[in-house]
């Protein structure tokens, strides 16, 4: 749900929106189920805040920590966070509770440092009694349990969120502190300093942890998830990218090409391949643009990335170093080598989109984007002719990376450039499946001369030689446990078979025995790398709340499931009803996290991860219940227990889900019957 007024993602059982104040619907029902949830949390405290106020009026104090916390909320609500609570002189935010992004950690961390800035520029504005006010900022990424606490209001508890306190405490003004999980996961988009362990109240023992230096664009070409891996079993998808740029250059006319994939097959690193084979080639110029999940410039920054390389213009490089480098391109445009019209006033059109200088008028910059009513045909012919332009010197590649993302004003606006631009220009698009729908039904039909690619999961071979890559292992190196444990979990997915291999060797359970890699023990169940827990949970929160429960019903029955013991687990969990479980597994199927197997009506998870993330995302007593209701189903018959048998579960299903039941509410402090 979200708020009508702002559309900000609203809080389960949330009577406010926390971030403009409107009143929400509220429907009775009981408070949403706790949920097990892998999050990032930010603490951000005023540092003096005492001193500081202890000699000024009451009133003066509270405008201008009104100014702070308005300043602190809008930088978490701009990266899709979660206000938990303000403490008087900060808050306490979430990053992946009640919604779950697959960069919750990266959003956290620019969260971070986007309050950092705005923060410095209000202190600047105010002074107090005694020393000046700054900021400490701490983060944590771990394992939490969300819900409705004592049926008053959504929060998270666990030690992810105590030791984000504590970091903030340790912090100093103006500093932003992290766990060891949230560096971890963000070394690609962040610079960390590793500081001596810290000694935080409360901790037994001392806690790694890194301090922020700096950041990266968040739409700067990077290499996706699953990108880092070597280039194996992509041979005919390449070929054909390959010939498409060299169709483009000979016939001198723009094209498309659509690469669609799930979330870590490997989409960015065909694009990077080609961009490579083709970039060898000297008279042709490759230009990346990334579009990023959030920020105010979403609707701008991949076009202008496009642009901002074309020019030169490097990430350090000053306003009069970039405004004399867009002049440099646009004279060359100027040259009477060049054939066809340069629109009037081109430098300072480009200038505006790179935010170099504002907009007529006085207007940010974000109002300058290319689909935008304010920027009109003038932006747009000014791209159009600065990639006509490049054109003319040989094949233009355009990358336009994480389509998914894009918004409609953005596919607007490149609809209508690649509309004007003229020459040989392949423009390759990389995205999710979803991306065929984030502009309306069918919009990219109206790109030039397009073509989509689906990017399938790796076949079984490619995927073993793939892990071989990774180890380093030849064929007498690599233990047959280990290669059937990794690829059955992986399924063909770099990104998900490369956290495996990360996750169990920083643990120590694969380890190389002499010549040989061989795991320590069985593989653990529910093994879940954070990345792939990251990546999966987002899918899952884009569920409605039945289709959500049902698969969570159906991640208890283990790896298949059917109708009827779906309907029967459902009762405990409160989705029983058969039209309901119906239109759910219909939603789950379309969406690709469960599949037919079979003509008899049984189902199977799209992927054994799916499962485990589903599963994992329960709390403990809800598992309970619904083995019990599992168990109490597969004593009334054999459904169940041939599924679970076929699934590997146990040899007696009513058994086995009775056992889990009763172990589980054990562990809970539970009685069995409960």
């Amino acid at each position: 749900m979200t708020c009508p007024v702002c559309a900000t993602p609203t809080v389960p059982a949330a009577r406010f929106c926390w971030s403009c104040g409107t009143a929400l619907e509220v429907t009775a029902g009981p408070d949403p189920e706790a949920e097990r949830r892998f999050v990032t949390v930010l603490f951000g405290d005023l540092s003096d805040f005492t001193s500081w106020a202890e000699d000024l009026d009451p009133e003066r104090v509270g405008v201008v920590i009104d100014r702070v916390l308005a300043t602190l909320t809008a930088a978490v609500a701009e990266f899709g966070g979660h206000v938990d609570k303000l403490t008087g002189d900060g808050l306490m935010a979430v990053f992946g509770a009640p919604t779950a992004h697959e960069d919750d950690a990266e959003r956290a961390v620019r969260a971070a440092a986007r309050m950092q800035s705005a923060v410095r520029r209000v202190v600047e504005e105010e002074s107090g009694g005694g020393r000046r006010l700054g900021l400490r900022v701490g983060l944590n990424t771990g394992e939490v349990l969300a819900g409705v606490q004592a049926g008053v209001s959504y929060t998270v508890i666990g030690d992810t969120v105590n030791t984000a306190s504590r970091l903030s405490d340790a912090a100093g003004v103006g500093a932003v502190y992290a766990g060891h999980d949230t560096a971890l996961a963000t070394m690609a988009v962040g610079s960390w300093r590793a500081l001596a362990p810290l000694q935080l109240k409360g901790k037994r023992a001392p806690v790694t942890a890194y301090e922020l230096v700096g950041l990266r664009p968040a739409s700067a070409s990077r290499l996706g998830l699953g990108d880092e891996a070597p280039m194996i079993g992509r041979d005919a998808e390449l070929a054909l990218l390959v010939g498409r740029a060299m169709e483009v250059a000979e016939c001198g006319r723009p094209r498309t090409v659509l690469v669609a994939g799930d979330a870590g097959v490997g989409k960015t690193r065909v694009a990077q391949e080609l961009s490579r084979v083709v970039g060898e080639r000297p008279d042709t110029r490759v230009l990346w643009g990334r579009c990023a999940p959030y920020g105010e410039s979403r609707d701008l920054s991949p076009i202008a990335e496009m642009v901002r390389t074309a020019c030169g213009i490097g990430e350090a490089d000053d306003a009069a170093t970039a405004r004399e480098r867009v002049d440099r391109t646009v004279a060359r445009m100027e040259h009477p080598a060049y054939v066809g019209p340069v629109p009037w006033a081109l430098g300072e059109r480009l200038r505006v989109l790179l935010g170099i200088e504002p907009a007529p008028g006085g207007g940010p910059r974000e109002t300058a984007t290319p689909g935008s009513p304010a920027a009109g045909d003038q932006l747009r012919s000014a791209v159009a002719a600065l990639f006509t332009a490049l054109a003319q010197d040989g094949p233009l590649l355009l990358v336009l990376d994480d389509l998914h993302w894009a918004t409609p004003v953005l596919l607007d606006g490149m609809l209508d450039v690649l509309g004007r631009v003229a020459g040989p220009v392949l423009l390759l698009g990389v995205g999710r499946p979803d991306m065929l729908e984030v502009g309306g039904p069918d919009w990219w039909q109206g790109l030039p001369d397009v073509e989509l690619l689906a990017l399938l999961p790796l076949e079984q071979g490619s995927t073993e030689r793939l892990l071989r890559a990774y180890l380093g292992a030849p064929d007498d190196e690599l233990d047959e446990a280990v290669r059937t444990a990794l690829l059955s979990r992986a399924q063909g997915n770099p990104f998900f078979l490369a956290e495996l291999v990360h996750l169990l060797v920083d643990r120590g359970a694969l380890v190389r025995d002499g010549q040989r890699w061989v795991l320590q023990g069985e593989l653990p169940d529910g093994l879940l790398p954070a990345g792939v827990q990251a990546v999966l949970a987002a899918r899952i929160d884009g569920l409605d709340g039945a289709a959500k429960g049902v698969l969570r019903d159906a991640s208890v029955l283990g790896l298949r499931a059917d109708l009827d013991a779906l309907v029967a687990v459902g009762r405990a969990s409160g989705h029983g009803d058969p039209g309901v479980v119906r239109i759910a597994v219909s939603t789950l199927v379309e969406r690709r996290l469960l599949e037919a197997d079979g003509d008899d009506g049984s189902l199977r998870f799209g992927h054994t991860l799916v499962r485990d993330v589903a599963y994992a995302g329960l709390a403990k007593a809800e598992r309970a219940r619904r083995h019990a209701a599992a168990a109490q189903f597969a004593a009334g018959t054999q459904a169940l227990r041939t599924e679970l048998t076929r699934s590997g579960q146990a040899d007696a299903a009513a058994a086995s889900q009775g056992e889990r039941a009763v172990r589980l509410a054990t562990e809970m402090g539970l009685a069995p019957s409960d």
